[in-house]
């Protein structure tokens, strides 16, 4: 069976005399270059639209990646505030787990001393026993050796400022770290790539001690 491609052309035929004829038109085969243009055409389309799904899954794992990191430093950070200003023990978390931490954002090391410290559902958060300053975070799914998330986080603290007008301007004054703390965090992820090819995102927040 031969099978070809046609196109009609030509107008309909008339009789000198006025008589009417049957209609007819003439047709013809397309020539191999057209078919080849019209090929061109729908490839080069086809490769556009699919060079587009690479662009979107990247933006779709990015903003995903980005709102469980959120997430994350959401639960890490109120994690530090309600364990920092809780009356029990006289303020003894004020000390053990805020003024123990780094000064400043610990280095691209990371411990491999990881101990369980809390869960909560199917999230899971460790911390370093050895190292202060490190944490890390799992959304695991249900039922399954799987997880959504799995977080590295760096924690570090520095000063709160205040600032007074006076004299006509305004002067800085920081808060001694005995009554407040800004607690700085860093989540980058996933944590079973290298460091340096994970996303990061940096949060914080300030924490004023009870009186």
């Amino acid at each position: 069976m031969r099978v070809g491609l046609w196109r009609e052309s030509g107008s309909q035929p008339r009789d000198p005399a006025g008589r009417g004829l049957r209609s007819e038109r003439s047709s013809r085969p397309f020539t191999l270059l057209e078919v080849v243009l019209a090929m061109v055409v729908l490839v080069v389309g086809v490769l556009a639209v699919m060079r587009l799904f690479p662009v979107g899954l990247d933006s779709e794992r990015d903003a995903v990646g980005h709102t469980l990191a959120a997430q994350t430093a959401e639960s890490l950070l109120q994690f530090y505030v309600l364990n920092l200003k809780n009356p029990a023990g006289n303020g003894a978390n004020w000390t053990g787990l805020g003024l123990v931490l780094p000064t400043a954002k610990p280095g691209a090391g990371e411990p491999a001393d990881w101990a369980v410290w809390d869960k909560v559902g199917n999230l899971t958060l460790w911390r370093s026993a050895g190292t202060p300053g490190f944490a890390r975070i799992e959304q695991s799914i249900p039922g399954t050796d799987a997880n959504d998330f799995f977080a590295t986080c760096r924690v570090w603290r520095d000063a709160v400022v205040s600032w007074r007008f006076e004299n006509g301007h305004w002067t800085e004054y920081p808060v001694p770290p005995a009554d407040a703390l800004g607690l700085n965090l860093e989540v980058s992820w996933p944590a079973t790539i290298p460091r340096e090819r994970r996303r990061a995102a940096l949060y914080r927040i300030e924490v004023f001690r009870p009186e």
